[in-house]
This record gives structure tokens, sequence and C-alpha cells, in this order.
């Protein structure tokens, strides 16, 4: 047929269920949707055996808005601590938003989302999380404090310590330094919940 290039749209792992790849959730591994990194390979070598050019279209400036974009949660829980902010164009300087993230996740006005009781605090992969329907987005560090002082009032024993560890941490000015002590916190917030899940 005379074919001479072939062009594949991105190959990144993307949504669950994309069919484009223009919605990646990380750069740095193939969809496993689509196909391991041998089959990969086996497809451009047997290309070039017939002399056929692979053109990739890679768009490493589309990142899809969902929650297996770890960099992206990472950002929306750690806000310019994220040792991936630079990689996203925000301006934290707003003065509409006092350095903090608009997230437009919202079908309905929140009033009437709180009205119905469609917005639920949980706790998933070691961390308090907000849910909206199927979708779910880490609290900040600051908001941690919020929901531990409303569960202190049923166990205070043992979480009396964890609220000073919370002040500590945010008055922590290095962020290499940040970053460890608030994995630390979420071990031992993970330790104390799966204590809690057995008694």
């Amino acid at each position: 047929m005379g074919v001479k290039n072939i062009y594949a749209s991105p190959i990144f792992k993307s949504m669950p269920g994309s069919t484009h790849g223009y919605d990646a959730v990380n750069p740095y591994q193939l969809n496993p949707e689509i196909r391991s990194a041998e089959q990969f390979r086996q497809i451009i070598e047997q290309l070039s055996s017939e002399k056929i050019c692979w053109l990739q279209d890679i768009v490493p400036h589309h990142m899809a808005f969902h929650p297996q974009n770890e960099w992206l949660m990472d950002v929306l829980e750690k806000s310019k601590r994220s040792a991936w902010a630079y990689l996203f164009d925000i301006d934290w300087n707003s003065h509409f938003y006092n350095g903090k993230l608009m997230v437009p996740f919202l079908g309905n006005p929140v009033n009437d989302v709180l009205e119905k009781n469609e917005l639920q605090v949980g706790y998933k992969n070691r961390r308090i999380i907000v849910k909206y329907f199927d979708a779910a987005y880490p609290l900040s560090p600051e908001s941690y404090k919020t929901v531990l002082e409303v569960i202190e009032e049923r166990v205070p024993h043992f979480l009396r310590q964890l609220l000073v560890q919370i002040q500590q941490i945010l008055q922590t000015e290095d962020n290499d330094l940040f970053y460890n002590r608030w994995e630390e916190f979420l071990l031992q917030l993970s330790s104390l919940y799966q204590g809690t899940r057995g008694m």
C-alpha cells in the first residue's frame, strides 16, 4: 500500500478507558490498557523490518484532571509545597484566591451539593479525602486538623498527639523536611486507623 509512516496518538498511561490518550495521568508510564513495553518493542521491530517509521505524538502539556493523576493530587494536597507544583501553570499570587486553588469539580452550586449530602469525607490510600460521587480528592494538611478535632471529641486518647504533630508539620519551612514529616504522619494515621477498625 506504500505506507511509510504510522502516526500514533499518545500511548502514556491515561484515564481508564481512554480511546485517544490525550488525557494522560502519568507521562512516565505506558498505558497498560493498550500494550506492554515489550509488545511495543515488537511492533516497532516489525515496522522497522518493513521500513515503516513510527511517528509518536506525546503532547506533554496534556494531562487529565483525574484522581489517578498523582502529580495533580499531590499539588491539590500540598499546594506550593508539592514537588510537582512547578509543572503546572498556576497563578499562586491571584488576589481572588489568596494562594489557594479553585477546583471546578462540583456539578451544582455548593449549597445545593451540601444540602443533598453529595460531598463526603472519607479515608482512602492513607489519606483523608473528600468524595464527590465516584471522584475523590485529597484534603490539605491544614484540613486534617479540622477533621481530627471533630473526631477527637469521640476518641480523644490517641488523637491529641497527632493534632500536635500537624501543627509542627505546618510550621516546617523546609519543603523536603515537610515532605518527610508529612509521610511519617500519614503512616501513623494509617496505623491508628487500622487499629481502630480492629477494635
